[in-house]
């Protein structure tokens, strides 16, 4: 790291670097493979929230985010096929154990394993008056230990009919939240969830099986 000096402005250079990775597709055959993966994209989000996001650039199964600068990141993806799910990340060979990547000089490669027995959950949402909730945010969250893996994280909207259904979702247990009010990805930070803890409704993702479940709307004015 170091600093040019420019009419008295001083600009701090931070170093760069590239990361790189592997998608694979747990028991697939690669032209499988390359089918699930036409519109998987992968992102690197900083936790700080003033880097910008950045996008992996993908070549058949690998990908590579370039420039990234160090810092605290979060992996996220979208465009998964229905049937596949995230099952497993590593990095450098070691399984990532929390929500963050580190980036501190060169990182070690990258690991991202889909699963393709993915759970079916689906099921309505009604309110206090139990009357049917269109619109409604419905979000799906782990339980421990998978709780700081974002990934297994998943929200969707209700249909007018208050309807809800997650598709590709990893096997194991989970619980449903439904507020009526709440900002964007509130419910990833651990304190803000462990209010409403005993308000979620626990549902067990079960591979290639659809589970029906129906959740009550969080009042605004509950917790605990």
């Amino acid at each position: 790291m170091g600093t040019v000096e420019v009419n008295r402005l001083t600009l701090l250079l931070q170093p760069v670097s590239e990361v790189s990775g592997e998608v694979r597709l747990e028991g697939a055959e690669i032209d499988r493979v390359m089918q699930s993966l036409r519109s998987l994209r992968i992102q690197l989000e900083p936790e700080d929230g003033f880097m910008t996001t950045l996008t992996a650039a993908m070549s058949s199964t690998n990908f590579v985010f370039r420039d990234v600068r160090e810092g605290d990141y979060v992996l996220r993806f979208s465009g998964l096929p229905d049937d596949s799910y995230v099952s497993s990340i590593r990095v450098g060979g070691r399984e990532l154990a929390d929500k963050s990547i580190a980036v501190r000089g060169r990182l070690g490669r990258m690991e991202v394993i889909l699963g393709s027995d993915p759970g079916q959950i689906e099921g309505s949402v009604i309110d206090a008056h139990d009357q049917p909730c269109g619109s409604a945010r419905v979000v799906l969250i782990p339980n421990e230990p998978r709780r700081k893996r974002l990934e297994s994280y998943k929200s969707v909207t209700t249909d007018q009919y208050g309807n809800f259904q997650f598709k590709g979702v990893m096997p194991g247990s989970y619980k449903l939240f439904v507020w009526e009010s709440v900002e964007d990805g509130a419910w990833e930070d651990p304190e803000f969830l462990s209010t409403y803890e005993a308000l979620g409704v626990p549902v067990e993702a079960i591979p290639e099986t659809r589970v029906t479940q129906s959740v009550r709307m969080i009042a605004q004015t509950a917790s605990r």
